[in-house]
This record gives structure tokens, C-alpha cells and sequence, in this order.
């Protein structure tokens, strides 16, 4: 009868090891992807900022050229 007991104890032992490694995968792959997200959305506001600034140098760009061009007349 003790050999079930201690049997049982170490089952149990090892399943609670096995749901312990289970949850700590999961938290990792949750963080993996929350991570991965975050950076698509920095990426994003990235490229947003780029064209923005790509828009006012272009403008800026047609602004000196018009000024330019007055001040050859």
C-alpha cells in the first residue's frame, strides 16, 4: 500500500510538472506574439512618419523651386 501512495504522490508530482511547463510555454508564445505585434505596429507608425515627411520635403521641394523661379524674373 505505500508504494501506491508514494506512486500516486509522484504522478501526481509530474503532472503538476508537466501543466507548470504547459503554462510556461503558453506565456512565453503569448509574449512572443504580443511582442510581434507591437513591433507591426511601430513599423507602421514608421512608415506613416516617413510619408509624412516624404509629403513636406516633396512640397518644400516645389516651394524653393517656385521661389526660385520668381526670383529669376
Amino acid at each position: 500500500m505505500p508504494v501506491i501512495n508514494e506512486f500516486s504522490s509522484s504522478a501526481g508530482f509530474l503532472g503538476l510538472a508537466y501543466l507548470t511547463l504547459f503554462v510556461l510555454i503558453v506565456l512565453v508564445l503569448i509574449g512572443s506574439w504580443r511582442r510581434e505585434r507591437i513591433w507591426q505596429n511601430e513599423q507602421a507608425k514608421m512608415r506613416e512618419a516617413l510619408e509624412r515627411n516624404t509629403n513636406v520635403v516633396s512640397e518644400l521641394c516645389i516651394y524653393i523651386k517656385a521661389l526660385n523661379g520668381s526670383n529669376k524674373k
